[in-house]
């Protein structure tokens, strides 16, 4: 028994051996290619070390810097950490004046999933400390990801990009405070800041317009994205006839795409064998419009849907006789093209009409 349980230890430890280390650490746990796949075993939070990208799927990191001695996302290099979900939480006590909640080496990149149904949510809570620290490279917020930040009152501000800019494309951020620390420009893009109303962006930092100062540690600064959803579909669904929304997927039933308040919108509609596009349309069933590629919409809405209507095309039904014209008489009877034959009514998918 004793050398089974020796050659079990040693198997164990071979295996442990032959894990690769990844230059990243969550929650206080060294990220191998043995937990990469689930880090805290409860299918949260995911790695994938051929992407450098980490997955938080409604994910809850908590730690105390004093036990562990550093924040809870820390990457040796440059990191993109897709969000998915509303309940994302990353909490921080006794963050070091000059350690970030999320810190890399590299580039830091936050975004949302490809073609996501919703805005994802991601809530850091570091007190003094810095939420998100990028030592080397750019600072990306990008896409359909809301980012609400309570922490950095220290020098080192709320985001800081030693070496690098700070983008905001598409994404919702609130911080309180709203102190930003970057060696570059501060880029915004599809996002603008909507309170204070008199906030404005200069030298790299958010200030009271007109020539104001950074605002205190008690006030919030929202930054709100531009991008507005927008549903497109066919009907009917499924059968063949496809709907194409620029920069997204196409579809045959209903997808959802995000598009920047005032841009057009660009469809395209396909039709199946057998099937014409008719129009677009709305939720109100109002046409829109006839034209095909669309690109004359304007996003206005919070949420808009469109779809393109199809119709089957008329088969009519089939006869060898070349008095075919004179024998089935056609005629039209409440909007309906029908068909006489043999003493029968039948319409123009040939269905016996009674």
């Amino acid at each position: 028994m004793k050398k089974i349980c020796f050659i079990l230890a040693a198997l164990f430890c071979c295996a442990m051996m032959n894990a690769e280390t990844y230059g990243l650490n969550v929650g206080g746990v060294q990220v191998t290619s043995d937990n990469a796949a689930d880090i805290f075993g409860d299918g949260t939070v995911s790695y994938d070390a051929s992407l450098a990208e980490l997955t938080l799927n409604n994910a809850d990191i908590r730690v105390d810097c004093n036990e562990i001695n550093k924040g809870a996302i820390v990457a040796t290099g440059d990191l993109t950490i897709v969000v998915k979900g509303q309940n994302n939480y990353i909490a921080v006590n006794n963050l070091n004046a000059y350690t970030g909640a999320i810190q890399s080496l590299g580039a830091l990149t936050i975004t949302s999933e490809i073609y996501p149904t919703e805005f994802a949510k991601l809530q850091i809570v570091c007190g003094n400390g810095c939420a998100l620290y990028a030592m080397s490279g750019n600072i990306w917020l990008i896409r359909e990801v809301n980012i609400d930040i309570k922490g950095g009152s220290n020098d080192f501000g709320c985001i800081k990009a030693m070496n690098g800019n700070l983008h905001i494309n598409g994404a919702t951020v609130s911080m309180l405070p709203a102190w930003i620390r970057v060696s570059g420009e501060f880029i915004l893009s599809a996002s603008e800041i909507t309170s204070p109303t008199d906030a404005e962006i200069r030298n790299g930092k958010i200030v009271r317009e007109n020539g104001g100062n950074e605002y205190s540690n008690q006030q919030q600064v929202v930054i709100s994205s531009l991008l507005r959803k927008l549903i497109y579909g066919a009907t009917p669904k499924n059968k063949g006839n496809s709907v194409w929304l620029e920069g997204f997927s196409t579809t045959e039933s209903q997808a959802v795409g995000w598009v920047e308040l005032a841009e057009h919108i660009n469809l395209k509609a396909t039709p199946a064998e057998g099937y014409t596009f008719t129009g677009w349309y709305n939720s109100k069933n109002e046409l829109l419009s006839t034209e095909n590629p669309y690109t004359n919409q304007l996003m206005t809405e919070n949420t808009t849907l469109i779809y393109a209507q199809f119709e089957q095309e008329e088969q009519g039904i089939e006869n060898t006789n070349h008095k075919s014209e004179i024998i089935n008489p056609k005629f039209i009877k409440d909007g309906q093209l029908l068909i006489e034959r043999n003493g029968k009514t039948y319409n123009a998918l040939g269905a016996e009409v009674k």
